[in-house]
């Protein structure tokens, strides 16, 4: 039944389609490419990416409840969709101008901060859908089916980048030439495999058609008048902040992956690509796998089993020294991150009344941003502080370890859209 319904299929592709942004422009090609040809050296580099990720970070934590109020008042979420989806794409389209050259390094971080405000702008529209898309019983089912598109999706273009542009050899030679062919392609990848989602994809007409100004205003008042009411849900409040503390632990950790990988264990831009590979398929199948026990388990058991095992591998990699223990211990993380992603989304989605879903994943975005600045800023410190990147690895894990034991203690959640 999932397969046959084009409505569904169509909204899990949408995760297949902006999974490319965040593969190879955050995590492993851009990131490394960055550090390694366009700025000074790779100290500051790692400093100055953590900047503008917390940067980000913040306008993210500050407007998304807003929008998503906005939203829910004016209705229109697929045009807000599809704005911010543009914004994404064409930030991503102008980085391929980009030369290694450190006179753009600054040019540089400004078009990737507008196509993270794009990409995460646009997921509190995408997911407010899932509760509306769904059939009763199975939102962590197609939660986790849209995270195992995301990540397969991320692999996919990855493995073609790896395969058609990113030779190792061109790179290291700093040729503009790769980047140039790369992010017009991942650009080219989000637009097509988008396109399902605002053409299948049902979403009612508001029955009175609001002009902007008003809309918007209305909405401002929407969000606040909101706020008085989660007290109200104290248990979804206290699930938003350990997800807060977790989520800015998955955030850093894929934020300064590729940097890691190609600093602390010495890999080349090639052995990066190949890693991403692995570690986008291990978090697919692990989405895939995880998403047959959110229903049964229930989605708190599966964020806490996947956050105990994140830890543990993330604290046997800070120890560890050889290239070897780095692709032992590395690669089962992403087995782990795909299932957190997708039951905190899924859990959310059952919570959340459906007339006041879009301003839930709103604060939903704003709990996942509203303190990852700091990851990437203590990181970015750590790194400069103590001149070795390793420093920086125990951020990762102590906020893995904080979101887990506060979500330990989250009582029973009502459920709305069970």
């Amino acid at each position: 039944m999932l397969f046959r319904d084009r409505e569904i299929m169509s909204w899990c592709f949408f995760d297949w389609a902006n999974s490319a942004f965040p593969t190879n422009v955050i995590t492993f090609i851009f990131s490394a490419y960055f550090i390694q040809f366009i700025a000074e050296n790779s100290i500051i580099g790692t400093g100055q990416w953590g900047l503008m990720q917390s940067l980000a970070a913040l306008f993210v934590a500050f407007f998304s409840p807003i929008f998503g109020s906005i939203a829910d008042h004016a209705g229109y979420k697929k045009r807000w969709l599809l704005f911010f989806t543009f914004v994404c794409i064409g930030s991503v389209l102008m980085l391929g101008d980009i030369h290694p050259d450190s006179s753009q390094a600054f040019q540089a971080l400004i078009l990737v901060f507008f196509g993270i405000l794009g990409f995460e702008f646009g997921m509190v529209f995408y997911n407010s859908f899932l509760s509306k898309i769904a059939p009763s019983g199975m939102i962590g089912m197609i939660s986790g089916f849209g995270w195992g598109f995301g990540y397969f999706g991320g692999l996919a273009s990855l493995y073609l980048i790896y395969t058609l542009f990113a030779s190792p050899n061109a790179l290291q030679e700093g040729n503009p030439l790769d980047i140039a062919s790369v992010m017009p392609f991942v650009a080219f990848w989000f637009l097509l495999f988008s396109l399902p989602f605002f053409l299948f994809v049902k979403e009612s007409v508001p029955k009175i058609r609001r002009r902007i100004l008003p809309s918007f205003l209305g909405g401002i008042r929407n969000f606040l008048s909101f706020f008085s009411t989660l007290r109200k849900h104290n248990q979804i409040v206290l699930f938003l902040i350990a997800r807060m503390l977790y989520a800015d632990g998955l955030i850093t950790l894929f934020t300064f992956g590729g940097i890691f990988a190609a600093t602390i264990f010495s890999l080349n831009i090639g052995e990066v690509i190949l890693f991403g590979i692995l570690i986008n398929i291990t978090a697919g199948i692990g989405s895939f796998a995880f998403s047959f026990l959110d229903e049964t388990l229930g989605s708190k058991k599966v964020i806490l089993i996947s956050l105990g095992f994140l830890i543990a591998l993330c604290t046997i990699l800070f120890f560890s020294t050889s290239e070897k223990s780095f692709w032992f211990f590395g690669i089962p993380l992403g087995f782990f991150v795909g299932p957190i992603q997708a039951s905190s989304r899924a859990l959310l989605a059952k919570m959340a009344p459906k007339k006041m879903s879009t301003k839930f994943f709103g604060v939903f975005a704003f709990s996942g941003k509203a303190t990852s600045f700091l990851g990437p800023a203590l990181v970015g410190w750590a790194t400069v502080y103590f001149g070795n990147q390793r420093a920086g690895m125990i951020v990762i894990i102590l906020f893995l370890v904080l979101g887990y034991l506060l979500l330990s203690r989250v009582g029973k959640l009502k459920v709305f859209n069970a």
